[in-house]
């Protein structure tokens, strides 16, 4: 038997921004890049943190999570 726990509401936002904020450090790395090898990794860094913004804005919308704060966007 499988079990998932399930983190508070606040827990998501706090995830989405932290990922936020790893994807925008990433992408910065990526763009001042210039080793072919080291590109590469940027490029599994990025598709991994979009994965993980994906799973907890999933999560956020499945625990009824609507909008973020100080924000218009929905999820």
């Amino acid at each position: 038997m499988k079990r998932t726990k399930q983190a508070p509401k606040e827990d998501y936002a706090a995830r989405l921004r932290d990922i936020e904020i790893q994807l925008e450090a990433a992408r910065c790395r990526w763009n001042q890049t210039v080793d072919e090898c080291l590109i590469d990794s940027c490029i599994y860094e990025i598709s991994s943190l979009y994965k993980q913004y994906q799973y907890y804005l999933r999560q956020a919308k499945n625990a009824g999570f609507t909008a973020f704060e100080g924000r218009r966007q929905t999820v």
